[in-house]
């Protein structure tokens, strides 16, 4: 199994911003995609700061009580 992550696409991304629909995105793009968010907001993907749920029919990510800790912490 290949650890390796994908590029996203700008236009992936665009789709996630515009439509909010993460479900567009294949598996790898997605990975990619959650932990450039985690980057960006300098927090460790590995202790789950956000999950995946379904709101009003499109796939989002919820960020968890773990992510609120861990943005109190760091700001």
């Amino acid at each position: 199994m290949s650890t390796d992550l994908v590029k996203v696409s700008p236009a992936d991304i665009e789709k996630v911003i515009i439509g909010g629909d993460l479900s567009k995105l294949s598996p790898q793009e997605r990975t990619s995609y959650y932990m450039s968010v985690c980057e960006s907001l300098n927090l460790n993907p590995l202790t789950t700061p956000f999950e995946y749920i379904n709101l009003n029919g499109k796939l989002t990510l919820y960020a968890t009580r773990n992510c609120a800790a861990q943005l109190r912490k760091n700001n």
